[in-house]
């Protein structure tokens, strides 16, 4: 029986990856903070930090035929321990991000421009944030003298319990949804086109990468070529969950969900992600895997899924006036 190892295991993409993986004949063993148990005597659930690499390493002797690593590391962090991983498993998969790009080339491929090289931001370049920080996870990688990892480049990502409007997630949609309040949006993202893609479907993709070893050595966007702007998606979340929206300044949109505050990751994730038109073309992942854009959930469906299943729990989880939903009535309120 082959063997994985997931760090993440019941995240956005971690939960469904593991269902395939002993769909089609795994063990899995699934490092989590979260209080789950398995019946299923192919699944082990660990409840441990993935971030602790000692805590990792004593499960390393295993012999795992792949190790899918949805943790994100600081710099140093993936420093002290690439190669611990790569030579300890057959396939070890990477997780990246999108946000890698700049936004000189549309629709994004996996050779287009990177924010680390392009970006004429030296405070950004400079940091470890978390687009820069997925740059140089990248660059480790490939400057290893070991070539048994897949990098993954995912876009926005849903799927229980996630949901994403522009910034946003789960919390604070559902929130205003439940009590009818408005959802306060950036302005200038109205019309900026972004690309969703269902973490079941991530799940079928990375299933496949790893089956593939000339997949060995690379790297994927994993996204789906359907494009849509944020008007457009915010049009969606009303129908399917009665969702408001009202569109901001942007400085004031930042002002809120900072409590005031402004940081520069929450700037710069406005200023370098979705202040960009964002498209995908994944011919590449589809022909690695052998799936069609057609296999793919379109939007719409998805998110109809996704809240449905969100909004069992959701009164309980979400109910309640967080710091965030606080600002947002705050600034309703003063701006009547």
């Amino acid at each position: 029986m082959k063997r994985a190892l997931i760090l993440g295991g019941t995240g956005t993409m971690g939960a469904y990856l593991t269902a395939h993986l002993l769909e089609n004949g795994y063990s899995v063993d699934a490092f989590t903070m979260d209080d789950v148990t398995s019946d299923n005597p192919n699944l082990r659930y660990i409840k441990k930090n993935a971030k602790d690499v000692a805590e990792v390493k004593a499960y390393l002797n295993n012999g795992y035929d792949a190790m899918i690593d949805f943790m994100h590391y600081a710099t140093v962090e993936f420093k002290e321990r690439y190669d611990l991983y790569l030579s300890s498993v057959g396939r070890y998969i990477a997780l990246s991000s999108y946000r890698v790009y700049d936004d000189a080339n549309k629709p994004l491929t996996e050779d287009c421009s990177r924010l680390l090289e392009t970006s004429l931001d030296e405070e950004l370049k400079a940091s470890d944030d978390y687009a820069i920080a997925k740059c140089r996870l990248e660059d480790i990688l490939h400057a290893s003298d070991k070539k048994n990892w897949t990098i993954l480049r995912p876009t926005l990502v849903y799927g229980p319990p996630r949901i994403n409007i522009v910034t946003l997630i789960s919390n604070a949609i559902m929130h205003r949804a439940l009590n009818n309040k408005k959802l306060l949006l950036p302005v200038e993202t109205r019309y900026k086109t972004s690309t969703m893609i269902w973490g079941g479907d991530v799940a079928k993709l990375i299933l496949r990468l790893i089956e593939n070893p000339d997949c060995a050595g690379e790297i994927y966007t994993v996204g789906s070529s359907e494009t849509h702007t944020w008007q457009e998606i915010a049009d969606m979340y009303k129908e399917l969950i009665g969702l408001e929206v009202e569109w901001i300044p942007n400085d004031d949109f930042l002002n809120v969900v900072t409590g005031g505050k402004i940081s520069l990751p929450a700037k710069w994730i406005l200023d370098y992600d979705r202040m960009f038109n964002r498209s995908v073309d994944n011919t590449k992942i589809l022909k690695a895997t052998g799936m069609k854009q057609s296999d793919l959930i379109p939007l719409y469906d998805g998110l109809k899924l996704v809240c449905g299943e969100v909004m069992k729990f959701a009164k309980d989880k979400y109910g309640n006036v967080d710091w965030l939903n606080e600002q947002m009535d705050k600034y309703i309120e003063a701006h009547k």
